[in-house]
């Protein structure tokens, strides 16, 4: 069956760029992406609709729950009309230090301690990084992310020795291999810092001026999720995406094009409790195109809903009346992808009692334990020869 095709059209609120800690009033970095089919008719014009309300343009901080209230039947007709379908995605900047000392240090690559297991196997390189996660403390991550940013191997060689004496003495009793990995980890990496951090700093192929932004921006670390989930709803609807259309007030244009060329051919397929699988995917075109609000209906629709998302989520507002309506028609026809330090614990809280509640034979818990004892054996040997 040949693929129709659908456009989608990307907002992003919450200030970025790489100070992750400056603005308290926004913790969370969000793109909402609505997806529609190609050249699609609207039932209302959204442009009468902003104007019907003393507005040149639909936005949701501009309307506020009132405005957006009296005008949400027709949104969702809209929405219902032209069988609309969201995407979101929420960064928690201050997650982002954690999962990138994590990645340090556990990639298995670089750290001659850890084993190809550890880091490979999708479950247990994020068990140890909630493990990290626990113990990473707000000054850590300040310290750490200024760290990866100067490239400051001395530093970073002080805050490791800082880190081993917390795991030494707070890591729970009950798990010793995971203590006994994140040790040896974090000793090779006060050894070779160097090699640790440099790995963090070098460029991907065709990617220019890494050094100096990172890439590390809350609106760059979301292009993977963002794309994860838009492929999830062509595959899901037999459907490829012929435009991809970013506001374009985004401070980094060029930066998002070439993070979206990066991962735009690759779609990752990760149970996490196998390796991922990486394949190629002509799903999406080759370059972001980049809107303006005032020229597409769609970026004003999909403000008003990520707008009204991120007043229940984050803010923890409840939203009545018809505004309420409205929000329960995204949320029914969405999909969300997070990056926080509440996400990745409760998954792998989540992973961890399907594991444990697993029937398994005599037979099958011998061979895995002859099989754990031999990997252990490989990787003190490679630490040994590595040293």
């Amino acid at each position: 069956m040949p693929h129709s095709h659908f456009e989608a059209y990307i907002d992003e609120s919450g200030n970025t760029g790489l100070d992750l800690f400056g603005d308290k009033e926004q913790p969370f970095f969000w793109t909402g992406t609505i997806v529609v089919e190609e050249k699609i008719s609207l039932p209302y014009d959204v442009y009468e609709l902003a104007q019907s309300e003393g507005k040149k343009e639909l936005h949701g901080n501009e309307l506020g729950l009132g405005r957006i209230d009296r005008l949400a039947d027709r949104l969702i007709q809209i929405i219902e009309g032209i069988d609309a379908r969201f995407h979101f995605t929420r960064t928690e900047k201050k997650h982002i230090p954690t999962m990138r000392f994590a990645d340090a240090i556990l990639d298995n690559v670089n750290n001659a301690a850890v084993g190809h297991m550890h880091y490979q196997v999708t479950f247990l390189r994020k068990a140890l990084a909630a493990r990290i996660d626990a113990f990473f403390s707000e000054q850590d991550k300040i310290e750490f992310w200024n760290i990866h940013l100067s490239g400051n191997v001395n530093e970073f060689q002080q805050f490791l020795r800082k880190f081993r004496t917390k795991i030494s003495t707070r890591y729970p009793s009950n798990d010793r291999r995971g203590k006994s990995i994140l040790l040896d980890a974090i000793e090779w990496g006060i050894r070779h810092p160097d090699v640790l951090l440099t790995e963090r700093t070098q460029r991907p192929e065709g990617v220019e001026d890494f050094r100096s932004l990172q890439y590390e921006s809350p609106n760059l670390v979301s292009v993977s999720m963002l794309l994860s989930g838009l492929h999830n709803l062509g595959e899901n609807h037999n459907k490829k995406v012929k435009r991809i259309v970013h506001d374009e007030q985004s401070e980094f244009g060029q930066y998002l094009q070439q993070m979206y060329r990066y991962f735009k051919g690759v779609k990752i397929r990760d149970d996490l409790q196998l390796f991922p699988i990486v394949e190629g995917t002509d799903m999406f075109p080759d370059a972001l195109e980049f809107g303006s609000s005032s020229s597409s209906p769609y970026l004003q629709l999909v403000d008003v809903c990520l707008w009204l998302l991120k007043q229940k989520v984050d803010l923890k507002k409840e939203i009545y009346g018809r505004a309420g309506e409205l929000l329960d028609t995204v949320i029914k026809r969405s999909s969300i992808n997070h990056f926080s330090s509440s996400f990745l614990q409760a998954e792998v809280q989540y992973f961890t009692q399907l594991l444990m509640n697993a029937p398994i034979s005599e037979a099958q818990l011998i061979k895995a334990q002859k099989q754990i004892a031999e990997l252990e054996e490989q990787r003190k040997k490679r630490l040994e020869n590595n040293w």
